[in-house]
């Protein structure tokens, strides 16, 4: 997966079984590789696993340094360069054989309760501030996280990357200097699909997605062969437009959405709820799962035919859902939790697969995979908790 780094990180969580699974390693040629250690919070083990693949690495010969574009602690050491930096990456530092630096760690947090923070950049003290100030200066830092990282880019085979916290705050994506370094409107080189979900105020996220870039970005990954899957918000922002003169979400009347598929939203006052099961026109495949949205949508002059047909369980009524391109390649619908259904799911990650060159796989079991996976789940719980003596305490 490519983000702004120079060359190709591959992304690993830290909750999960490790594993790598990005580019083959021991390039010499100057093409730095990198490997980025991700969790769903602190305390996971990010900096362990960091560390154990310092090691790793350094004892099977490659140059390696870790790096962390932030850290927030108080616990702080002083580099050779008379720098600050975060202890974890000085551990990684010696398990990679190498004297920490403050490139390995070009932003420290140091927290000073009600009175926000001391910033350390580049090892030095760039000022105290609160929160809100912090996040203003995000774009000016990022140029620094950047500058530190190329100097490790240019000296090491293979960079180890260590996130923050969690991974999954999706509110603090747009400006995250840490877990993805995202620019915004910009989309990562590497991916093959895009899913862009429901949306609780889509006029507002429409001109989110404008004002940022992120509609141009969309559309140059559909012109460039990705794949897109709009659901409910998501499918009305693919459209060409989307109106509310009611005021149902906005103020503003009108605006425009992505222009890639062929469908013209009005956004009305009663909202649609119901559960639903179908079929996939473009797979022949069962779907199921439901419709909460306020708004309709109409296909207007344009390529195309309709993505699904549905009704509700039980009921003999059916009608067209969502619209496709003719490729398939980009498609929108109302249902939420299509990708639930196995036999959906299984070949709209096949058709993805054969495009790259990989063989297809038996679409999982549903419902009947997750919950042997909640039984593992119970088991290790079983396996390392005093369930006998909380059943006692309640």
């Amino acid at each position: 997966m490519h983000l702004i780094f120079p060359r190709h990180p591959c992304f690993v969580d830290t909750d999960d079984d490790l594993g790598y699974n990005g580019p083959a390693m021991g390039n010499k040629s100057g093409s730095v590789r990198s490997i980025m250690f991700l969790g769903t919070g602190s305390d996971v083990g990010k900096s362990i696993a960091a560390t154990a693949f310092c090691r790793i690495l350094k004892r099977r010969g490659f140059r390696v340094s870790p790096f962390k574009a932030q850290n927030m602690s108080n616990n702080s050491y002083v580099t050779l360069e008379g720098g600050e930096i975060g202890r974890a990456q000085v551990v990684q530092a010696e398990a990679a054989g190498l004297l920490p630096s403050v490139h390995m760690n070009p932003i420290l947090l140091k927290p000073s309760g009600e009175l926000g923070a001391q910033i350390i950049l580049h090892g030095k003290v760039f000022g105290r501030m609160d929160a809100a100030a912090y996040h203003g200066l995000k774009l000016q830092l990022r140029k620094a996280v950047l500058a530190s990282y190329g100097k490790l880019a240019d000296e090491y085979d293979i960079i180890v990357m260590e996130g923050a916290g969690s991974c999954c705050e999706m509110n603090l994506k747009h400006n995250d200097l840490v877990n993805y370094l995202f620019r915004p409107g910009q989309l990562p080189d590497g991916y093959d699909c895009l899913i862009l979900p429901g949306a609780k105020n889509v006029m507002e996220d429409a001109v989110w997605m404008r004002r940022l870039g992120w509609t141009r970005a969309i559309r140059a990954f559909a012109a460039g062969g990705g794949r897109v899957l709009g659901i409910c918000g998501g499918y009305q922002l693919l459209g060409r437009r989307i109106r509310d003169p009611f005021g149902v979400e906005s103020r503003t009347i009108e605006i425009r959405g992505a222009g890639l598929l062929p469908v013209e939203t009005i956004l009305e006052g009663e909202k649609v709820v119901r559960r639903v099961t179908g079929t996939c026109l473009l797979n022949r495949r069962k779907v199921s799962g439901y419709e909460i949205h306020m708004g309709r949508s109409e296909v207007s002059e344009g390529c195309g035919r309709p993505f699904l047909k549905i009704h509700e369980p039980g009921g003999k009524k059916s009608w067209d859902d969502g619209w496709t391109t003719e490729d398939g390649r980009v498609a929108g619908t109302y249902v939420h939790g299509l990708l639930d259904s196995p036999g959906f799911r299984g070949a709209f990650l096949n058709a993805v697969r054969a495009e790259k060159g990989l063989t297809t796989r038996r679409p999982a079991r549903g419902r009947l995979a997750r919950f042997h996976q909640y039984d593992r789940l119970a088991d290790h719980f079983e396996k390392y908790c005093d369930v006998d003596g909380i059943l006692e305490m309640i």
